[in-house]
Protein backbone atom coordinates (compact mmCIF):
# COMPACT_ATOMS: atom_id res chain seq x y z
CA UNK A 1 0.00 0.00 0.00
CA UNK A 2 0.99 3.63 -0.28
CA UNK A 3 1.24 3.68 3.52
CA UNK A 4 4.07 1.15 3.35
CA UNK A 5 5.85 3.29 0.77
CA UNK A 6 5.56 6.32 3.07
CA UNK A 7 6.84 4.34 6.07
CA UNK A 8 9.87 3.15 4.09
CA UNK A 9 10.64 6.71 3.00
CA UNK A 10 10.37 8.03 6.56
CA UNK A 11 12.74 5.35 7.89
CA UNK A 12 15.34 6.08 5.20
CA UNK A 13 15.12 9.82 5.74
CA UNK A 14 15.48 9.42 9.52
CA UNK A 15 18.66 7.43 8.99
CA UNK A 16 20.02 9.42 6.01
CA UNK A 17 18.21 12.76 5.52
CA UNK A 18 20.44 13.68 2.59
CA UNK A 19 19.07 10.71 0.63
CA UNK A 20 16.13 12.84 -0.51
CA UNK A 21 18.52 14.64 -2.87
CA UNK A 22 19.93 11.45 -4.35
CA UNK A 23 18.75 10.20 -7.78
CA UNK A 24 18.41 6.65 -6.48
CA UNK A 25 16.01 7.65 -3.71
CA UNK A 26 13.91 9.88 -5.96
CA UNK A 27 13.66 7.41 -8.84
CA UNK A 28 13.04 4.37 -6.63
CA UNK A 29 10.20 5.93 -4.66
CA UNK A 30 8.71 7.59 -7.74
CA UNK A 31 8.56 4.22 -9.51
CA UNK A 32 7.18 2.32 -6.51
CA UNK A 33 4.57 4.97 -5.68
CA UNK A 34 3.40 5.07 -9.30
CA UNK A 35 3.18 1.27 -9.46
CA UNK A 36 1.23 1.05 -6.20
CA UNK A 37 -1.20 3.72 -7.40
CA UNK A 38 -1.58 2.14 -10.85
CA UNK A 39 -2.22 -1.37 -9.62
CA UNK A 40 -4.61 -0.08 -6.98
CA UNK A 41 -6.73 1.35 -9.81
CA UNK A 42 -6.35 -1.84 -11.86
CA UNK A 43 -7.35 -3.99 -8.88
CA UNK A 44 -10.43 -1.92 -8.04
CA UNK A 45 -11.61 -1.95 -11.66
CA UNK A 46 -11.04 -5.68 -11.92
CA UNK A 47 -13.10 -6.31 -8.77
CA UNK A 48 -15.90 -4.12 -10.13
CA UNK A 49 -16.17 -6.04 -13.42
CA UNK A 50 -18.22 -9.21 -13.73
CA UNK A 51 -16.27 -12.45 -13.75
CA UNK A 52 -15.11 -13.55 -17.17
CA UNK A 53 -15.20 -17.06 -18.50
CA UNK A 54 -12.31 -19.16 -17.25
CA UNK A 55 -10.37 -21.01 -19.93
CA UNK A 56 -8.57 -24.22 -19.02
CA UNK A 57 -5.86 -26.29 -20.61
CA UNK A 58 -3.21 -24.99 -22.97
CA UNK A 59 -5.46 -22.23 -24.31
CA UNK A 60 -6.14 -20.95 -20.82
CA UNK A 61 -2.46 -21.05 -19.97
CA UNK A 62 -1.57 -18.99 -23.06
CA UNK A 63 -4.33 -16.45 -22.35
CA UNK A 64 -3.23 -16.07 -18.73
CA UNK A 65 0.42 -15.76 -19.77
CA UNK A 66 -0.38 -12.97 -22.24
CA UNK A 67 -2.79 -11.10 -19.96
CA UNK A 68 -1.07 -11.51 -16.64
CA UNK A 69 2.60 -11.82 -17.52
CA UNK A 70 3.31 -10.04 -20.80
CA UNK A 71 0.74 -7.26 -20.44
CA UNK A 72 1.56 -6.92 -16.74
CA UNK A 73 5.26 -6.61 -17.52
CA UNK A 74 4.57 -4.03 -20.23
CA UNK A 75 2.31 -2.01 -17.90
CA UNK A 76 4.87 -2.16 -15.08
CA UNK A 77 7.67 -1.00 -17.38
CA UNK A 78 5.56 1.78 -18.86
CA UNK A 79 4.39 3.15 -15.50
CA UNK A 80 7.82 2.96 -13.88
CA UNK A 81 9.46 4.50 -16.94
CA UNK A 82 7.06 7.43 -17.03
CA UNK A 83 7.36 8.00 -13.27
CA UNK A 84 11.16 8.11 -13.33
CA UNK A 85 11.59 10.00 -16.62
CA UNK A 86 11.54 13.41 -14.92
CA UNK A 87 14.27 12.46 -12.46
CA UNK A 88 16.37 10.77 -15.13
CA UNK A 89 16.15 13.92 -17.25
CA UNK A 90 16.99 16.20 -14.31
CA UNK A 91 19.96 14.23 -12.97
CA UNK A 92 21.32 12.54 -16.11
CA UNK A 93 19.94 14.87 -18.83
CA UNK A 94 18.49 12.04 -20.87
CA UNK A 95 15.54 9.67 -21.08
CA UNK A 96 15.19 6.23 -22.64
CA UNK A 97 12.61 6.42 -25.47
CA UNK A 98 12.75 2.65 -26.02
CA UNK A 99 13.03 1.73 -22.36
CA UNK A 100 9.74 -0.17 -22.51
CA UNK A 101 11.05 -2.42 -25.28
CA UNK A 102 14.29 -3.10 -23.41
CA UNK A 103 12.42 -3.96 -20.21
CA UNK A 104 9.98 -6.30 -21.93
CA UNK A 105 12.88 -8.17 -23.53
CA UNK A 106 15.16 -8.22 -20.48
CA UNK A 107 12.79 -8.70 -17.55
CA UNK A 108 12.00 -12.39 -18.23
CA UNK A 109 15.72 -13.12 -18.03
CA UNK A 110 16.05 -11.10 -14.83
CA UNK A 111 12.95 -12.64 -13.24
CA UNK A 112 13.46 -16.28 -14.13
CA UNK A 113 17.27 -16.55 -14.28
CA UNK A 114 19.24 -13.68 -12.75
CA UNK A 115 17.27 -13.17 -9.53
CA UNK A 116 16.88 -16.87 -8.58
CA UNK A 117 20.60 -17.44 -9.17
CA UNK A 118 21.45 -14.29 -7.20
CA UNK A 119 19.36 -15.53 -4.28
CA UNK A 120 20.93 -18.98 -4.45
CA UNK A 121 24.46 -17.54 -4.53
CA UNK A 122 23.67 -15.40 -1.47
CA UNK A 123 22.47 -18.46 0.45
CA UNK A 124 25.62 -20.35 -0.49
CA UNK A 125 28.06 -17.54 0.39
CA UNK A 126 28.44 -18.54 4.08
CA UNK A 127 29.71 -21.93 2.88
CA UNK A 128 32.00 -20.54 0.16
CA UNK A 129 30.07 -22.34 -2.58
CA UNK A 130 28.74 -19.36 -4.52
CA UNK A 131 31.40 -19.34 -7.26
CA UNK A 132 29.74 -21.79 -9.62
CA UNK A 133 26.33 -20.14 -9.26
CA UNK A 134 27.78 -16.69 -9.95
CA UNK A 135 29.45 -18.09 -13.07
CA UNK A 136 26.07 -19.38 -14.22
CA UNK A 137 24.45 -16.02 -13.43
CA UNK A 138 26.93 -14.29 -15.72
CA UNK A 139 25.30 -15.93 -18.76
CA UNK A 140 21.82 -14.33 -18.44
CA UNK A 141 23.42 -11.10 -17.22
CA UNK A 142 25.46 -10.89 -20.41
CA UNK A 143 22.27 -11.43 -22.39
CA UNK A 144 20.66 -8.53 -20.52
CA UNK A 145 23.66 -6.34 -21.36
CA UNK A 146 23.43 -7.40 -25.02
CA UNK A 147 19.74 -6.45 -25.10
CA UNK A 148 20.57 -3.06 -23.62
CA UNK A 149 23.28 -2.47 -26.23
CA UNK A 150 21.00 -3.47 -29.11
CA UNK A 151 18.13 -1.24 -27.95
CA UNK A 152 20.53 1.63 -27.28
CA UNK A 153 21.75 1.38 -30.86
CA UNK A 154 18.17 1.48 -32.16
CA UNK A 155 16.83 4.45 -30.21
CA UNK A 156 17.55 8.18 -30.54
CA UNK A 157 19.95 9.71 -28.03
CA UNK A 158 17.17 10.78 -25.68
CA UNK A 159 19.19 13.80 -24.56
CA UNK A 160 17.07 16.44 -22.85
CA UNK A 161 19.71 18.97 -21.80
CA UNK A 162 19.76 20.47 -18.32
CA UNK A 163 16.45 21.13 -16.53
CA UNK A 164 15.83 23.84 -13.97
CA UNK A 165 15.06 23.17 -10.31
CA UNK A 166 11.45 24.40 -10.61
CA UNK A 167 10.80 21.75 -13.28
CA UNK A 168 11.78 19.05 -10.79
CA UNK A 169 9.74 20.66 -8.00
CA UNK A 170 6.53 21.12 -10.00
CA UNK A 171 6.91 17.75 -11.70
CA UNK A 172 7.35 16.03 -8.35
CA UNK A 173 4.25 17.75 -6.96
CA UNK A 174 2.27 16.58 -9.98
CA UNK A 175 3.47 13.02 -9.41
CA UNK A 176 2.48 13.22 -5.73
CA UNK A 177 -1.09 14.22 -6.59
CA UNK A 178 -1.34 11.57 -9.31
CA UNK A 179 -0.16 8.78 -7.03
CA UNK A 180 -1.47 9.68 -3.58
CA UNK A 181 -4.95 10.94 -4.43
CA UNK A 182 -7.59 8.30 -5.21
CA UNK A 183 -10.41 10.62 -6.32
CA UNK A 184 -10.89 13.48 -8.75
CA UNK A 185 -8.31 15.39 -6.72
CA UNK A 186 -5.80 13.79 -9.08
CA UNK A 187 -6.70 16.64 -11.44
CA UNK A 188 -4.80 18.98 -9.12
CA UNK A 189 -1.70 17.59 -10.84
CA UNK A 190 -2.59 19.41 -14.07
CA UNK A 191 -1.57 22.94 -12.90
CA UNK A 192 1.76 21.60 -11.68
CA UNK A 193 2.37 19.87 -15.02
CA UNK A 194 1.69 23.18 -16.79
CA UNK A 195 4.00 25.09 -14.44
CA UNK A 196 6.73 22.46 -14.95
CA UNK A 197 6.45 22.88 -18.73
CA UNK A 198 6.69 26.68 -18.40
CA UNK A 199 9.65 26.44 -16.02
CA UNK A 200 11.60 24.41 -18.56
CA UNK A 201 12.30 27.69 -20.39
CA UNK A 202 13.77 29.39 -17.29
CA UNK A 203 17.13 27.63 -17.05
CA UNK A 204 20.20 29.72 -16.28
CA UNK A 205 23.57 28.16 -17.01
CA UNK A 206 25.68 28.01 -13.83
CA UNK A 207 29.13 29.55 -13.57
CA UNK A 208 30.48 26.47 -11.79
CA UNK A 209 29.37 22.87 -11.25
CA UNK A 210 30.87 20.51 -8.67
CA UNK A 211 30.47 16.75 -8.67
CA UNK A 212 29.59 14.80 -5.54
CA UNK A 213 32.64 14.56 -3.30
CA UNK A 214 34.34 17.24 -5.43
CA UNK A 215 35.64 14.51 -7.75
CA UNK A 216 35.27 16.94 -10.65
CA UNK A 217 34.80 20.70 -11.00
CA UNK A 218 33.72 22.50 -14.16
CA UNK A 219 33.89 26.22 -14.91
CA UNK A 220 32.09 27.99 -17.77
CA UNK A 221 33.64 30.79 -19.79
CA UNK A 222 31.75 33.71 -21.29
CA UNK A 223 31.67 31.82 -24.59
CA UNK A 224 29.85 28.88 -22.91
CA UNK A 225 32.90 26.60 -22.98
CA UNK A 226 33.48 24.23 -20.08
CA UNK A 227 36.89 24.14 -18.41
CA UNK A 228 37.56 21.09 -16.26
CA UNK A 229 39.92 21.43 -13.31
CA UNK A 230 40.72 17.69 -13.56
CA UNK A 231 40.36 16.77 -17.27
CA UNK A 232 40.97 13.04 -16.80
CA UNK A 233 38.94 12.53 -13.61
CA UNK A 234 35.41 11.09 -13.34
CA UNK A 235 34.76 10.81 -17.06
CA UNK A 236 31.23 9.53 -16.47
CA UNK A 237 30.23 12.75 -14.72
CA UNK A 238 32.10 14.83 -17.29
CA UNK A 239 30.17 13.15 -20.10
CA UNK A 240 26.87 13.90 -18.36
CA UNK A 241 27.83 17.55 -17.93
CA UNK A 242 28.75 17.90 -21.59
CA UNK A 243 25.43 16.35 -22.57
CA UNK A 244 23.59 18.74 -20.26
CA UNK A 245 25.16 21.94 -21.48
CA UNK A 246 26.25 20.86 -24.99
CA UNK A 247 29.81 21.78 -24.11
Amino acid sequence: TMRNVAMAAVIILLLSPHAVLMPGFQMSFAAVAALVACYDVVSRRKDARPRKRHYGGVRGGIIRFVRRDLLGLALTSLVAGLATALFAAYHFYRIAPFGLLANVLAMPLVTFAVMPLALLSTLLMPFGLEGGVLTMMAIPLQSVVSIAEIVTGMQPSGGTGALSGPVLLFGTMALVFLTVMRTGLKLLAVPFIIMAAISAKLLDRPDMIIAEGARQVGLFTQSNQMILLRPNADRFTTGIWKMAYAA
